[in-house]
């Protein structure tokens, strides 16, 4: 094989699609980009940690459902990785959000609460890879992303990813892309995008930064997408 330069791009999100001031409706979406061009760098540690798991009955590491000494744990590991990785993230404030980015309408003419939401994902899956593509043009060969499944219907997935790619396709560089979609419990990486997103949304959910400091060297971008808009829609 020959010895290109490939820069893996493990995506997750938090919040949800619940867009109004109803008890359980997140402040803001977000996207967590986990960056590596080593994706296999002592990740062996980690699964002997998983296997271990496991035996005791939890099938993979998930920051919102985890046991405080499993997030010690995972997030000891993510700081051993000290340079090896980078962070990039991207948000919504829900309530700047236009409800043309999340409400959906069906052939029927009726609210598709099952795609609420799709536009603002792609809008924000669309920034946040052109920002990691332009930063980082100069230092690869090609680009893997892998996207947390949002939906188990698998054609909703490709129908997600297509939309992802079209956009790509009009960045101005000439480099290989492949995006595949599969559930955070199968890639380790994913699962460490998912810490790393955690981490962010505790931060500007809750203010709570302790699990941000752990990362925070390696976030190099935070970008509120709606930070200049003063129209709050609910």
């Amino acid at each position: 094989m020959s010895q290109q330069k490939t820069l893996y791009i493990f995506i997750d999100e938090s919040g949800n699609f619940d867009f109004s001031n109803k008890q359980g409706a997140s402040k803001h979406f977000m996207l967590t980009a986990f960056t590596t061009f080593n994706p296999a760098l002592q990740r062996d540690r980690l699964l002997h940690f998983r296997y271990e798991l496991l035996a005791q009955g939890k099938e993979y590491f998930h920051a919102t459902q985890d046991e405080q000494i499993v997030r010690n744990k995972v997030f000891e590991f993510i700081a051993s990785l000290k340079d090896q990785y980078e962070v990039y993230s991207v948000f919504a404030r829900k309530n700047r959000t236009n409800p043309s980015l999340y409400k959906e309408i069906n052939k029927t003419g009726k609210l598709d609460k099952k795609h609420q939401g799709i536009r603002l994902y792609q809008l924000l899956c669309k920034t946040l890879l052109g920002y990691i593509v332009k930063r980082r043009v100069r230092d690869m060969d090609n680009i893997v992303v892998l996207l947390a499944s949002l939906y188990q219907n698998s054609e909703k997935n490709r129908a997600m990813i297509g939309e992802i790619k079209k956009s790509l396709k009009l960045q101005p560089y000439n480099i290989p892309f492949y995006i595949y979609c599969c559930p955070t419990q199968s890639d380790i990486n994913l699962q460490l995008a998912d810490y790393c997103c955690w981490a962010l949304s505790a931060r500007h959910e809750r203010e709570e930064n302790r699990p941000y400091e752990i990362i925070e060297k390696q976030v190099k971008s935070e970008f509120d997408i709606f930070r200049y808009g003063d129209i709050e829609y609910y």
